[in-house]
Formats: structure tokens, C-alpha cells, sequence
């Protein structure tokens, strides 16, 4: 077998961790010639169930060690002589720690690990793991003790025959020595469970015999006046009886002294479910000692003291009183710590952001506990509980932060690490804050109700050290988030570039100073962490120097800004920053002047509302003009409401600029407040004006018809350009909010878009069919007169409509569309007449004669021109007819037939300018051949 057989690998996993061994000793161990032998045959043979494994004496091995000493002496000869030289070599070959045994080792006071085959097969590297089980016999050392003593020793020793070769009294001391044995393992078998065990004394039969002694000598005492001594036996069980309740006053008065404070007091910060442990322990503890006073043994023994008179009998009735105290005390406040027990256990899984809400539920149910408990109504207990409470706040809250990462989002959140550390001391204040409400209403009730009246420094002392250390963490946060609004700062101006530059210089040397900070793995959150502080001075320092230099480009920027505006967004830019109490100590001299500043634009802005106000009164009277676009109270409306909107942004300004530095900003929002008023006041007072006459011009344009027809035949809107004028003006109704119009002006503003599209609808007929009747001649007048009788006609109708008619826009539309028509036809009309006019003139440049290359004339017309002519022919036949159809004219009707004369004395009068053409060219030719 090899040190590394795979087999010995859950062997050598346990016996390692159980005998704490380095993995080279286990080697050794496995190494060995005989526990090789022993392991082989354990593994291979069906014969042998078990394997022991323990460690050898420190004695043997150093027998051993000297026994496989050897010294060998090497001989050689020299060339020089025949002399021997001798050197020793020390081969030192270290001993096994672990023995491997097929059967228990004896003379064994070490531990024992047993490993056990259930079934006898052979074990393989690949069922080591199955078929073999590890145990430790004996690992209940006490109670085998007590088993031994009380079962086997005791027993075997008090059977006189076992020890009748035994020395006069050597079997008694051999008892007292194993009872005392059996009571200190059960001592130390209860303390290691928690529990106070109480020693019994060894009475067995003794303890029978010197009752019914004690009570002969009571009788005697009582008959004759006389007493009796006891014997050499009733003496020492007496004895053993005393020194056994001087051991239970001393275990128990030991026990019921303890008390939950005693972590508090060894600089530890317990929290409420130690508290809540304690008591539960005390109280099965004092049930153990209750059922332990009350057992047949302990019985014997206040039987025989108290038969005895002995001095200890007033010791055990005071023990067993002190006893039923405080189980009395333990039942008490475990039964009245049960309902805060189960309204704390649930925190330590419940979001932290509700737990602010639960500050409250749990000081009152202190209070009440308070209050209840008749016990536990002492100041140092609960203030003991409420320390244990601010401790569990201080660990969920650490845990919240997440301890030692609570700096590490400095660099790419601090938002939310500011949040964070916010919401925790939100919370923890809430905690101290309902303190201070129970014990206010603790204060509010009756004399006899038990008050809090130790000082609160006792309960927060952690938690205000919590709070300051939170503080310092919450304040690099602050400062980081602060100074990362540096990062998208910009200046504009001539020197906004190198101001600028400056500030992200000085931003990314912050960063660099943050990311140092941040990448420190210290706990932030544990006050008793001291690398934190000295980390926390660094920053400090860094964070002034920087906040310096930042004091410098913002004077030089401050200096050179001459208007509120420029000032406000700096300010606004670097509010944050500005903030920051070193920074605006410094800058506390440009402020001053920034103040001054905008004292001064408000003054001017004031003395030119004045004095616009008053040349507004006088134009009432000079009738003054002040714009040739809208109304004159439009004019003053506008321009009023854009003086009052400089003035409420000047007001903004020193609103922002306030924030940083109040001082001076109380008169400049004072003036503000008051020009402002002035002008709202001067508007109100202007738009009542303009109100009235836009009333008076409304009421009118409603009671006129929307279309006339003129003696001329002419058609025309009457109130066209006021109702333009009065419609330009309701635009702005919706610019000034706080207008309140008249019914009528109501009435026109609500269908305003109607009223436009109407209008344009109208203009539009007017203009159309202005344009038909103006430019009618005598010919084409009796072929359109059916039709211009039929639209005078159906526009008798809009004659008698008012704007304020209902379905208005529907009926002009429609005779929109109908005059429309009509002015499409004539309009093609007439240019097809125009079109046979232009055909017409245009013969004067035909050629009907030409000249042949001999100087002869040819008397026929060429045959390009003979092709024209008869196109244009066709042409004016085609335009004739179109025009019948245009017109809708009967050939047989007079109208027509005039149109036609028409038609031929233009035709005839372009034949004629055709032969003079003709005729001038013959006789050019004839004039000079």
C-alpha cells in the first residue's frame, strides 16, 4: 500500500481535522511498517469489522526516537598513513503519530477514532467512501462517568464481599472519592449545558438510620430534658449534609447573581436576543434547581438538618426561598418579553427603509413591558434592554451600508450612498425621538406609575457615537456629490474657456483624492475602527484646498459679470458648491456687490415703468400711436406684461442667489414684489379698457349682414376690416391668461376659427365674383345674365345673415363653391375668346404671295400657308363651339347669335390685316423689281 491510496482519502479527510494534524505527519503515520500491515488487513480481509486510530504517548515516541538512533562509523585510509578518521552519520527517522490498531489500544487516555465496515467486504478505491463509517467512542466523557459511578462502581464497591480483603476503611474512601467524582462530572456536564447542578451527598442507607436516630434523641430530649450524642457515622453523614448545602449556597448565590448586564460591562454591545436568551436560561436553569431542591435526595437533607438543629437549616430554607424568587422573578419576565421578542425578531429580515416606521411600535411595547412586568421595572434593566435595542438598530443599519463597502460607490454613486447613510440616521434619530415621546408620556401619568428618570446618555452612548461617525460618512458623500456638479461646469465669455479648464483641473484632482478614499477597504461603520479617522482628517484637508481654489475662479467670474442674468446662472451652475460653508465665507464680499447690482436693474426697470405709465394717461388725451398693427392697449398690454416678466426674472434671480447668500435679497424681493404688483395692477387697469371697446366693436360686427350688394353690381363685406381687426386682436386672449372677455367678445372668441374661415371663404366669393361682373362687356353680358341672376339670387340669402347666425360657415361655403364655379367658367371662356383673338391677328404674318428665284410672282398660295389657314379654321370652330358649351347658349338664341357676330368680325378682321399684308407685299415687288 502507498501513502497515496485513494482508499485512505475519507480516512485521512477526518483524522486530519479531528487530531489536528499537518498533512506530512498523516503521511508518516500511513508510512509506517506496522500500520501498514494493520491497515492492509483491514482492507482486505473480511475478518476484521474495525480499525482504530489514536495518537501515541509523547514518552513512547521519544523512546522510540532514541532506540532508531544509529551511529555508523565509517572507516578510510589516507594516503599518508595508515590513520582512520571517523565520522559519525545521524540518520534520524521520525516516528508514526498515529497508532492503527485492529482491536481498542489499552493504556489509552486520548482520543479514539473507530472506523467501522457494516459489511465484511473488500475495500476498493471506488466503495472506500460507502462502505466505510467514522465514530468516536467515548466523546460523552461525562456522561459515562456518571453512568460508571452510579451503575457499575458504586454498586460493585458497596457489596461488602467484592471488598472484604480490602484495609479497615479503604471501601468508604473509595466511595467518598468515586461521589465526588460522579458530582464534579455532573457539575461540569450542567454548566456545559447551561445548567447549575447541585452535589448530592452520599447517604444510601446512612441516611435512614440517622433520621430514625435523630428522632430517638428528639423524643428523649423531649421526655428526660437530655441529649444524646450521636455516633461516630450519624456525625460525618451530618457533616456531609452541612458541607453539601454550603456548596449549594455557593453554586446558587453564584448562579443568582449573574445578570444580563455583565456583556454590557465587559465592553461587548450585546443585542435584545441575548437579553432574550438570558432570561430563558435563567428560567429552565431555576427550574433545574427547583426540581433538584425538590428531589427525595435533597428532601433527606433538610430532614436531617432540621432533626439535627444544625445552623445550615436556615441556610437551605433561605436558598430555597431565593430560589422560588427568582423563578418567580425569570417567569415573570420572560411571559411580559415575549411580545417585544416577537416584534424585534422579524426586523433583521424586513427592508430597511420600513424600518423607521417600526421605531415606534417598539419603544411603546418597552414601555409597556415597562409597565407590566413588576420585575423588570428597574431602571438598570431596561436600561440595559434599550442599549441592547440601539445596538440591533446600529447592526441592521451597519448592514444596510454594507459595512466595509459603504465608501466604495464614492466615485460611481454617490447619490446613492448619500441616500443611504441619510436614510439610517433619519432612522436612528426616529428611535432616539420616540425615547423621548414614551418617556414624555411616562412623565404625563400618575405618581404612582414608575418614571424614567435616568439619563438618556446611559442608552445612546453607542448610538451618538454611531451618529457621529454616520455623520462624517454622510458629509463625504455630500461633499463628493457637491463637487461632481463641477464636472459639466462651463463658463462663456472671453475667458470662459481658461476659467473653465480651471475647474475641471481642479474636479479631477477631487476625483483622484475620492478614489484614494474609496478604494480603502476599512469598515467605515464600526466606531471602534481607527484607520477611518485619520483617513476622514486626510479628506478634510484635501477637500480645503480644493474648495480654495475654486474660491479663486469663482471671485474673478463674479467680478466680471455685469447683469443679474450672467449672476444667476453661475450661481445656479455652482450651487451646490457655493453652498459649502468655507466657500461662501469667502465669497461673501461678491455677493454684496451682486446685490447692489440688482438693486440697481430694479430701480431702473421701475423708473421706466412710471414713466411709460404716465405717457400711457397722457396718450389718452394726445391720442398717441404706438403701433400701426394692433390697438393702442394691445401696445400697453404687450409691452406691460414683457416689463413685468424682466422684472419677475430679476426676482428669480435673487431668488437662486438668496439661497446661497440672504443677505440684501429681503429689499431687492421687496422692490420686486411691488413693481410687480404695480404693473399687474396698470394691466388689469388697461385690459378693462380694451375689453370695453372690443365689446362695443364685437356687438356691432354681430348685428351686421355678412355680405352687400352694391348699387354697381358690385358685392362687398360690410365689416371686413374691423372684424379682421377685432379678430387680430383676440390672438391675445390666449397669450394673457387672466383676461375675462364680454358675452359678445366671448361669443366671437369661442368661434373664432369659424369666424376666420368664413371671412376667408367670403373674401374669396367677393373677390371672384367682383371680378366676373367688373370686366363683362356688352357681348358676353346677355350670354351670363340667366347665370348672374341666379347667383344674385341664392347670395339673397347671406344678404340677410349677421355674424352671429348659426351654420353661417356651412351656407358660404356652399356659395363659395357655386360662385367659384362660375368664375371658373367665364374665366376659361374669355380665354378662349382671347385665344381666337390672338388666332385671328396672327394671319398678318402669313405670306400669301412670294417670289420665285426669276424676280416672277407666282399668283397661288404656298402650301404651308394654305395648311395653317385651314388648321386655324378648325381651331376657331372647336373654340366657338367650347364656348357655346361654356355659356350654355341655344344657337338659336339672339345672345348667341351676337356672340357669333362677334366671333366673325374678329375672324373678318384678321382676313383683312391678311390681304393688306398681301397686298403691301405686291406692291413692294412692283415698286422695285
Amino acid at each position: 500500500m502507498e501513502p497515496k491510496d485513494e482508499r485512505l482519502e475519507p480516512l485521512m479527510n477526518f483524522a486530519v481535522k479531528s487530531f489536528r494534524l499537518d498533512p506530512e505527519k498523516w503521511r508518516l503515520s500511513v508510512s509506517n511498517e506496522d500500520n501498514l500491515v494493520t491497515l492492509n488487513g483491514f482492507f482486505s480481509s473480511p475478518d476484521h469489522g474495525c480499525v482504530f486510530i489514536s495518537e501515541k504517548e509523547k514518552e513512547e515516541e521519544k523512546e522510540k526516537e532514541e532506540e532508531e538512533k544509529e551511529d555508523t562509523i565509517i572507516v578510510t585510509e589516507k594516503e599518508d598513513g595508515p590513520e582512520a578518521e571517523t565520522v559519525e552519520e545521524t540518520e534520524d527517522v521520525l516516528p508514526p503519530v498515529l497508532l492503527f490498531t485492529l482491536y481498542f489500544p489499552r493504556d489509552i487516555i486520548s482520543k479514539v477514532v473507530c472506523v467501522v465496515k457494516p459489511s465484511r467486504e473488500v475495500v476498493t478505491k471506488d466503495t472506500a467512501k460507502n462502505l466505510m463509517f467514522v465514530e468516536m467512542p467515548g466523546i460523552d466523557a461525562l456522561s459515562l462517568i456518571t453512568t460508571l459511578t452510579e451503575d457499575t462502581a458504586l454498586p460493585l464497591i458497596g457489596n461488602e464481599q467484592n471488598c472484604s480483603d480490602w484495609p479497615e476503611g479503604m471501601s468508604e474512601e473509595v466511595v467518598k472519592q468515586m461521589e465526588i467524582l460522579k458530582n464534579q462530572a455532573c457539575v461540569v456536564k450542567a454548566q456545559t449545558q447551561g445548567r447549575t447542578f447541585l452535589p448530592q451527598p452520599g447517604l444510601n442507607g446512612d441516611a435512614s438510620n440517622l433520621e430514625e436516630s435523630l428522632k430517638l434523641e428528639q423524643e428523649q430530649e423531649d421526655n428526660n430534658g437530655d441529649i444524646t450524642l450521636t455516633t461516630a457515622c450519624h456525625s460525618e453523614v451530618l457533616q456531609a449534609c452541612d458541607q453539601t448545602i454550603m456548596e449549594w449556597a455557593e453554586l446558587v448565590g453564584q448562579f443568582l447573581k449573574e445578570d444580563s448586564s455583565e456583556l454590557l460591562l465587559e465592553q461587548t454591545r450585546p443585542l435584545p436576543v441575548e437579553e432574550f436568551n438570558f432570561w430563558e436560561c435563567r428560567l429552565q436553569n431555576l427550574v433545574f434547581i427547583d426540581e433538584q431542591l425538590r428531589s427525595v435526595k435533597a428532601q433527606q437533607v433538610a430532614a436531617i438538618v432540621e432533626s439535627a438543629q444544625s445552623v445550615y437549616a436556615n441556610t437551605l430554607k433561605q436558598i430555597f426561598n431565593n430560589v422560588q424568587s427568582a423563578l418567580k422573578e425569570a417567569e415573570d419576565i420572560t411571559h411580559n418579553l415575549k411580545p417585544l421578542q416577537e416584534l424585534l425578531e422579524p426586523l433583521q429580515s424586513m427592508d430597511y427603509l420600513k424600518l423607521r416606521d417600526q421605531a415606534e411600535r417598539v419603544m411603546n411595547e418597552v414601555q409597556l413591558l415597562w409597565m407590566r412586568s413588576k420585575f423588570y421595572c428597574k431602571p438598570c434593566r431596561i436600561v440595559v434592554l434599550l442599549q441592547e435595542i440601539c445596538n440591533l438598530f446600529i447592526e441592521l443599519s451597519r448592514s444596510f451600508l454594507g459595512r466595509s463597502q459603504v465608501l466604495k460607490g464614492l466615485v460611481s454613486d454617490p447619490a446613492s450612498g448619500f441616500q443611504s447613510v441619510s436614510a439610517c440616521i433619519v432612522t436612528l434619530e426616529r428611535l432616539k425621538e420616540c425615547f423621548r415621546n414614551c418617556r414624555s408620556q411616562l412623565d404625563s401619568k400618575d405618581a404612582n406609575t414608575p418614571k424614567w428618570d435616568f439619563p438618556s446618555l446611559l442608552i445612546f452612548v453607542h448610538l451618538d457615537q454611531f451618529l457621529e461617525r454616520l455623520g462624517k460618512i454622510k458629509e463625504l458623500h455630500c461633499v463628493t456629490l457637491d463637487m461632481s456638479h463641477l464636472d459639466h461646469a462651463f463658463f462663456s465669455g472671453i475667458n470662459g474657456k481658461k476659467w473653465s479648464g480651471l475647474v475641471q483641473e481642479v474636479y479631477n484632482q477631487f476625483l483622484n483624492h475620492v478614489r484614494v478614499l474609496s478604494e480603502n477597504d476599512c469598515d467605515a461603520t464600526d466606531t471602534n475602527d481607527q484607520v477611518f479617522p485619520d483617513l476622514w482628517a486626510l479628506f478634510h484637508s484635501q477637500a480645503q484646498d480644493i474648495e480654495n481654489r475654486l474660491v479663486t475662479v469663482l471671485s474673478r467670474a463674479l467680478e466680471t459679470r455685469t447683469i443679474s442674468t450672467s449672476v444667476g446662472k453661475i450661481v445656479l451652475m455652482f450651487q451646490k458648491v457655493l453652498r459649502r460653508p468655507f466657500i461662501l465665507n469667502k465669497l461673501r464680499r461678491h455677493f454684496k456687490s451682486v446685490w447692489n447690482m440688482i438693486q440697481t436693474e430694479v430701480t431702473r426697470t421701475e423708473e421706466m415703468a412710471q414713466s411709460q405709465i404716465e405717457a400711457y394717461k397722457q396718450s389718452q388725451v394726445q391720442s398717441q400711436v404706438y403701433s400701426g398693427y394692433t390697438s393702442k392697449e394691445i401696445s400697453i398690454l404687450i409691452w406691460a406684461r414683457q416689463l413685468e416678466e424682466r422684472v419677475q426674472h430679476s426676482y428669480r434671480n435673487q431668488l437662486i442667489i438668496r439661497e446661497v447668500e440672504p443677505s440684501g435679497a429681503q429689499f431687492v424681493s421687496d422692490k420686486c414684489q411691488s413693481l410687480i404688483k404695480m404693473l399687474h395692477d396698470f394691466r388689469a387697469t388697461v385690459r378693462v379698457k380694451w375689453t370695453e371697446n372690443l365689446e362695443k366693436d364685437s356687438a356691432f360686427i354681430l348685428q351686421q349682414p355678412v355680405i352687400q350688394l352694391h348699387q354697381s353690381g358690385m358685392l362687398q363685406v360690410p365689416c371686413g376690416p374691423k372684424l379682421e381687426a377685432v379678430l387680430r386682436e383676440l390672438r391675445f386672449v390666449n397669450w394673457d391668461k387672466e383676461v375675462k372677455l364680454p358675452p359678445q367678445t366671448s361669443h366671437l372668441f369661442s368661434s373664432r376659427e369659424d369666424l376666420i374661415k368664413t371671412h376667408l371663404s367670403l373674401s374669396k366669393l367677393q373677390s371672384c365674383y367682383n371680378q366676373v361682373v367688373s370686366s363683362v362687356d356688352q357681348v358676353e353680358r346677355p350670354l351670363i345674365q340667366t347665370q348672374l341672376q341666379d347667383l344674385h339670387q341664392d347670395l339673397s340669402g347671406l344678404q340677410s345673415r349677421t355674424w352671429g347666425a348659426q351654420g353661417l360657415m356651412q351656407e358660404v361655403h356652399s356659395q363659395r363653391d357655386k360662385v367659384l364655379s362660375f368664375y371658373k367658367t367665364i374665366t376659361e371662356a374669355r380665354a378662349t375668346t382671347t385665344a381666337i383673338k390672338q388666332i385671328a391677328e396672327g394671319w398678318a404674318k402669313i405670306q400669301l404671295l412670294q417670289c420665285q428665284e426669276d424676280g416672277f410672282l407666282r399668283g397661288e398660295t404656298s402650301e404651308s400657308s394654305q395648311l395653317q389657314l385651314s388648321q386655324d379654321a378648325q381651331e376657331l370652330l372647336r373654340m366657338t363651339q367650347e364656348n357655346r358649351s361654356l355659356y350654355q347658349a341655344e344657337e338659336s338664341s339672339e345672345a348667341w347669335l351676337c356672340y357669333l357676330d362677334h366671333i366673325d368680325d374678329l375672324v373678318q378682321s384678321g382676313l383683312i390685316q391678311l390681304l393688306q399684308t398681301a397686298l403691301s407685299f405686291l406692291t413692294e415687288s412692283m415698286e422695285n423689281p
